[in-house]
């Protein structure tokens, strides 16, 4: 073979070998590359782990942080002002609800017509701040002391009005324990602050005030009926006690309702009937506790027009009856009672059971429209002079006819003295309020009483006619 065809051959043979050796290099290039790679993304990998461990650590913190937030949030209270007065209450308004009110009235009395002596004064009324408060949705409580005068003295004297709790789990089965107002009087459970005249008519003298005890009540379809059935420790006519001065209690019953509520006979939609009841054994011999040891009566202008005679006990029972009504139509409003109080009397060996008989009857107009209800009127407008806008407030006018009797037993058989004390009064009295805003109320009435006997050798008592003003402050 010539020499150049051998070269030519050698030439394609080292050309193929090398091509050979390229192509093997070629293949092992991306087995090595990969696994250089693999081996570099190890160390990167470890560190997007360690970051994504980080942010979960982070993140839950912030979680526990929110949480945190969210629990102190709902453990700090809300704090709010309105005409419901002065409320702090949780975020969740279930776990507590505190609420700070009160009201003052300051009154003034003229007695334009009374031979008794009494004096022409102005006086605190009443001075109540009122504590109220809920736990949990379903426990009540209320504290109301009074540091106004009775209205009977001329010194004013600390009292602890009410203090009491209500356990409702629902609101037509409620438990209600310590001092309140007993369930038998209309006008007196109806609030001082809502009242049509300055003081309250004759029946208030025959009902229970404040007593300590216990009561099952209820409410049933939004005040279609509502029930009260109260065990108390039992106070005389128009008393009030802190203790029990026998060992024997008063047994109130109470039955409201409002048979049109749910009809479509509008005018007859806030007509209110009921009856109260109370029944009990009083012994006030062995009343240490005050030195009132019977019942004693007061006209509106709180001068006493009957008082029982020295040495008279209350001894063992007494029932009192009390039927009720009210009816309120837009501005138009009305309210009836009757009180019968019989209690069992001894005077030495001598015993009777009298019968004490009051009954009322108040109407008033509101004259400006809004309308009037058992808790009240509130003003359209406000009365502001200091704005161009100013409305007129809200005007009511108000007539009242009552009367309170002693049973003719008392004085014939020596119970009372017939030459100090009367027999009957019967009163009538006319008003005007004015609601200057919903916080602030004028009132002014004039109240004229007169009484069979009363005075010496059978001569009537002298009749009382008083002027009666009151500037009321409520929030």
């Amino acid at each position: 073979m010539p020499v150049r065809w051998r070269k030519t051959g050698l030439a394609l043979v080292a050309t193929v070998a090398l091509w050979s050796a390229l192509l093997a290099r070629a293949e092992e290039a991306p087995s090595q590359s990969t696994s250089d790679a693999q081996s570099a993304s190890d160390p990167l990998r470890e560190r997007l782990d360690a970051l994504e461990k980080e942010v979960a650590v982070v993140r839950r913190q912030l979680e526990v942080k929110q949480e945190e937030d969210q629990r102190d949030k709902d453990r700090t209270g809300v704090l709010t002002v309105d005409s419901q007065g002065f409320q702090l209450r949780s975020r969740d308004m279930k776990t507590y609800r505190l609420r700070l009110r009160g009201y003052v009235q300051s009154d003034g009395r003229v007695f334009l017509e009374n031979d008794e002596g009494a004096n022409d004064t102005f006086l605190i009324r009443r001075a109540r701040p009122v504590l109220e408060g809920t736990l949990l949705d379903v426990v009540d409580f209320k504290l109301m002391p009074d540091f106004g005068g009775s209205g009977t003295s001329s010194s004013a004297q600390a009292t602890l009005q009410d203090a009491y709790a209500n356990f409702r789990p629902w609101s037509f089965l409620q438990l209600q324990s310590g001092k309140f107002k007993g369930p038998v009087g209309l006008e007196r459970l109806q609030s001082a602050t809502n009242l049509s005249f300055i003081e309250r008519a004759l029946p208030t003298q025959l009902v229970p005030n404040r007593d300590i005890g216990a009561q099952l009540w209820g409410d049933l379809r939004e005040g279609l009926v509502q029930y009260q059935i109260a065990g108390m420790n039992g106070v005389i006519d128009g008393g009030s006690a802190d203790a029990n001065s026998n060992d024997a209690f008063d047994v109130i019953g109470r039955i409201f309702v409002h048979p049109f509520q749910e009809t479509s006979i509008e005018p007859l939609q806030g007509l209110g009937i009921g009856f109260a009841g109370s029944f009990g054994r009083q012994n006030t011999a062995k009343n240490t506790a005050t030195s009132t040891p019977t019942a004693q009566y007061r006209t509106v202008g709180q001068q006493i027009f009957f008082s029982y005679g020295v040495g008279v006990e209350q001894i063992d029972e007494q029932v009192r009856l009390a039927p009720q009504a009210y009816w309120y139509w837009g501005p138009f409003g009305a309210m009836f009672e009757w009180v019968r109080s019989s209690p069992r009397l001894r005077l030495g060996g001598s015993e009777i059971s009298p019968d004490i008989d009051s009954w009322q009857i108040t109407a008033g107009y509101v004259l400006t429209g809004e309308a009037r209800t058992y808790q009240g009127v509130v003003p359209r407008s406000s009365f502001n002079p200091a704005r161009e806008d100013t409305g007129a407030g809200a005007w009511e006018l108000v007539a009242r006819v009552d009367e309170l009797s002693i049973d003719k037993d008392v004085f014939d058989k020596g119970f009372a003295n017939p030459a100090t004390t009367a027999q009957e009064a019967f009163e009538w009295g006319v008003g005007l309020n004015w609601y200057i805003n919903p916080f602030l109320k004028l009132s002014v009435d004039y109240n004229d009483t007169r009484f069979n006997r009363g005075a010496p050798d059978g001569r009537n008592r002298g009749t009382e006619g008083v002027l009666g003003t009151r500037l009321q402050v409520a929030f």
